[in-house]
Parts: structure tokens; C-alpha cells; sequence
């Protein structure tokens, strides 16, 4: 095994599944707030009265549907410090900036938000406000899982490809070097 690689560890992609889902029900409970809010404080005292509340909700909000997405997309992923790994994080960089996932995830948390209702039925409204987080958060989770498996696709498979027939251990590298399997870089008789 090349140096750096390491076998597959079942208890860290089990760590890393957890993290993922930890980071989708923190990003799902504070969407559930920041709609909660949006549907019961008139707009007026949202400005005025809870702004700087309001805004550090926001910004919680903005933050966990950051780690949400970081925790999915890279589940399982383990790029290493070399030339190669450089490269591979420039080219999932590049990904999701071309996507524009950030804004995506943004406009779909964020936008069209269910109106102030005063005097409305506070059952119902709550029931279309947590309806309303569910259904966001499942848009969220499909945009990530999307993004997920073009950067194993795109990146991640071909980075390790890559790895595979560079490391020192592999037979490509083994040929290139003149070693054909053999121990001390002597070729065979």
C-alpha cells in the first residue's frame, strides 16, 4: 500500500454517514426556527425590535446548511496533502462554484418564505410552516446528494485512480521504475 493510503476504514464511513445526518437535522431544526419566525413576528419587529436576533439566526442558519453540505458531499472522501490532492480540492472547489450550489441551497432555505399570518390558526400555520421546513430541507438534501456523486464521479474516483498508479507499491509504478514486482529494483532473469 502506497504511503498515505490507508484500507478502508467501515467505522470512520459509519462517523462520517452520522456527521452528515447530525448536520442535516441541526440545519433542518434552525430552517423550522427561521420559518417559525418569518411566519409569526410581523417583518416590522424583524427589522427593528429581534433585527439582531433575527440576523444571528440567519447566520446560524447560513452556517449549518454550510457544515450540512461540507458533511455530505465529502462523506468518505479522504484527499491527501500531495500534488495530486491539490488538485483534486482546486477541482472541487471549481465544482461547486460552477454549480452555484451555495446559492441554490440559499435561495431554496431563504426565499419564499410562508407570509406573516396574524390571526391565523396557530396549529395550522405551524403544521404549514414544519411542512414547509420538510419539504425545504428534502430540496437541500437532493441538491447535496447531487453534488455528492459528481464529485465522486468527476473528482474523486479519477484522484484515486491517479493515486493508485502513482503510489510507490503500485505495478505501473513498479514498471516505470524497472522493477516488475521484483524486491531492490532488480529486474527478473
Amino acid at each position: 500500500m502506497g504511503a498515505g493510503c490507508r484500507p478502508r476504514d467501515v467505522n470512520r464511513e459509519v462517523a462520517d454517514v452520522k456527521e452528515a445526518e447530525r448536520a442535516f437535522e441541526k440545519a433542518a431544526v434552525t430552517l423550522g426556527k427561521y420559518l417559525k419566525n418569518k411566519a409569526f413576528v410581523p417583518p416590522e419587529e424583524l427589522a427593528s425590535k429581534y433585527g439582531k436576533s433575527f440576523g444571528e439566526l440567519r447566520r446560524q442558519l447560513k452556517e449549518d446548511l454550510e457544515a450540512y453540505l461540507k458533511a455530505c458531499i465529502l462523506e468518505g472522501v479522504e484527499i491527501y496533502g500531495d500534488a495530486g490532492g491539490k488538485k483534486a480540492v482546486e477541482a472541487i472547489n471549481a465544482l461547486h462554484k460552477a454549480e452555484g450550489l451555495g446559492e441554490r441551497v440559499g435561495r431554496i432555505a431563504f426565499g419564499g418564505c410562508p407570509p406573516y399570518r396574524p390571526g391565523a390558526d396557530r396549529d395550522a400555520a405551524m403544521g404549514e410552516v414544519a411542512h414547509s421546513a420538510r419539504k425545504r430541507m428534502g430540496e437541500i438534501r437532493e441538491a447535496a446528494e447531487m453534488q455528492r456523486k459528481r464529485v465522486w464521479e468527476e473528482v474523486y474516483m479519477p484522484y484515486l485512480e491517479c493515486r493508485k498508479q502513482h503510489s510507490p507499491g503500485s505495478r505501473e509504478a513498479s514498471e516505470k521504475e524497472g522493477r516488475h514486482g521484483q524486491a531492490g529494483g532488480h529486474k527478473g532473469i
